[in-house]
Parts: C-alpha cells; structure tokens; sequence
C-alpha cells in the first residue's frame, strides 16, 4: 500500500502541480486523484513547454499513470473537455480519464451567480462555490452522472472504491489538492476563503479513504508567502518591493498579480498542526537564494540556504525532504530516503 496526498500550507500558489509530475514520474505511481475545482491553477515546466492546468492532475505526463477526479471535485465540463481533447490531447487523456459519477457538476447558473463575488471578495468567479451551495441544499441534477458530455467517463464510476482496490493490489496511487491550508473555508479568514477545505484530512474526505490508509502527507510552503485576492497578509510588501526582490508572480487562472509577503513561520507552525505531515516541501528557493537555481543535490545547495531550511525544518518539527530549485519538473532536491519517510 503507498497513498500520498499533497496538500499547500499557506494560500496556494506554492507548487502542487510540479510536484506532483515530478513525483508521479520519479515514483511511477499508478493512478493519481484530482480533487479540485476549475478555481485550481497549477504550472508545470516539461520537456521545454509550459502546461497550465485547472482540472486535471498534473500526472498528465507519465502515460501508464490512471487519471481519476473524486467525488469531491467540482467540475465545469467545458474546462475539463478542453484539457482533454485540446491542451493534454498528445498525451492520451481520453483513455485514461475517469471521473467520479457523483462528482459535483457547474452549471451556467452557478458561474452567472458567482458574478458577484468577484467584486465582494475577489473570488475567481468560476462558479464552484454556487455550485457547492446547491449540493449542500439537495438541489437535482447537479451530479455529474447528469451530465450528458461527461457520461463516457463517469458511468458506474466510483473512485473511493478504485483507490482502495488499487491500495489492496500494492500500487502507487497520489492524491492532488487544490488551493491551500489557509484559504479553507474552516481554517482561513472567512470570507476570504475558498468554498472548502483544503488539508489533508478533508483531502482524504474529498476521496473517500481514511487516514489509515496514508502513507505519505505532503506539506508544501513556497520560501515565500504569496496571495491574490482581498483578506489579510501579515507582512505584505509594495508592489515596488516585491519587484525588487524578483518575487513578482500573476495567478494562473486569473493573471492577478500575487502580494507577496516573508516565509510566516508562525502560520507556518499552524499549518502543521492542521494537516500533521510526514514531509514538508519548500518551493522556490530559487528565489530566495539565486545561487540555488536547479541545484538538484543536497550538498550543493548554498550553506546559507541549508542553514535556512535547517531552521525551518528544527521550527516545524517535521523533515524537509524535497526543496524545488527551479522551473523544470526536475529542478528538484529530493532527500525521502535519505530522511526515512518513503
């Protein structure tokens, strides 16, 4: 049995999607579970191109690997559709995509709904929260077994019992999350949140398996904080000074510019008690420290860097075991065996 889930530990935008190809190449899992609504924007660097995702795992690239989204997801099938038969259409999503038959469905009313919201709150607008809402309230016809686009993939599809089958088997199965840790909409700075959790329990929750059957919760934190929308972010810096430091990012879905704030140590802490981890993942160092641009071995990294994520790992209570270092799906330090957690 190996089951990973891979959660973010601040307000998203830390890296889920590139670890999660890095490790589904290097780990040769077998299936990999989307959780996430089309709000979900993720980057990854493969081959020399860039790949946006908003729907599928971004486990795209290893052609044996099963793609599964679970009963948690949030689906907007024309996001979805387009992912599969345009942006992913070379690596043969079609026969490899299936999709939870009670999986939540967007509907137009749902983004129409959202309209509002955007300027309330800065939400992304993409509808998945009205579309929750009507989940919630037992409205019909919300399902995605109702969706007459989606059928070929969702038709007697129950991912919980997948999982669990191929957990039973020995095979390799991850789970993506989407979002992160404090834009949950129980652990975040309500309402500036999402429309659900985030962790690694609630992840679990989204799939249908229990935290026994856990093997590895990935905690990722970017080596800085970065957030888009409205909401409070302890330490934010001018737009000036974010350029300064080259930590300017735009939001992968929306374009927004992110503000941008220090690595939080204490929200840092938090989070680790919220989603309890066996691994933290620092993204970015890069950026932090230059010199450590696609260093892909511990001993090379900067003494001062390794002095750094030393501090951290001794504050945190919990082994640092992967450090990205740069764009590429392998511009990555991976110390999981060496530290004992896989």
């Amino acid at each position: 049995m190996t089951l990973s889930v891979t959660a973010g530990g601040f307000y998203g935008d830390c890296g889920k999607s590139v670890k999660v190809a890095y490790e589904t190449i290097q780990d040769r899992i077998d299936a990999a579970v989307g959780t996430q609504g089309p709000q979900h924007g993720g980057t990854v660097h493969y081959n020399g191109v860039v790949h946006k995702f908003r729907h599928l795992p971004a486990s795209v690239f290893r052609p044996e690997t099963e793609l599964l989204m679970a009963v948690g997801s949030i689906i907007d099938k024309n996001v979805l559709l387009d992912e599969v038969h345009n942006k992913f259409k070379d690596y043969n999503v079609h026969e490899r995509l299936r999709i939870d038959e009670s999986a939540t469905a967007i509907l137009p009313r749902h983004i129409e709904a959202e309209a509002q919201l955007k300027k309330d709150i800065g939400s992304v607008g993409t509808g998945y929260s009205y579309a929750l809402a009507d989940r919630v309230t037992r409205q019909r016809g919300i399902l995605v077994k109702d969706v007459p686009e989606l059928k070929e993939y969702s038709e007697g599809v129950c991912v919980s019992d997948i999982v669990h089958d191929y957990l039973d088997e020995g095979k390799k199965v991850l789970i993506e999350g989407s979002q992160a840790t404090f834009l949950s909409n129980f652990h975040g700075e309500y309402p500036f949140v999402n429309g659900y959790d985030n962790t690694i329990p609630a992840l679990l929750s989204q799939v249908g398996v229990g935290h026994q059957r856990l093997d590895n919760g990935y905690l990722l934190f970017k080596s800085f904080v970065t957030r888009v929308g409205d909401g409070y972010l302890e330490g934010e810096l001018s737009p000036e000074e974010t350029v300064k430091r080259g930590w300017e990012e735009r939001g992968t879905v929306t374009n927004r510019l992110r503000r941008a704030a220090p690595f939080n140590i204490k929200l840092a802490k938090k989070a680790i008690r919220l989603n309890t981890p066996t691994d933290v993942v620092i993204t970015k160092i890069d950026k932090l420290y230059p010199e450590n641009y696609q260093v892909r071995e511990w001993d090379d990294l900067s003494h001062e860097s390794r002095q750094w994520l030393d501090e951290i790992e001794q504050e945190l209570k919990t082994p640092i075991t992967m450090v990205k270092t740069g764009p590429d799906i392998f511009d990555m330090v991976d110390v999981r065996y060496e530290k004992g957690t896989i």
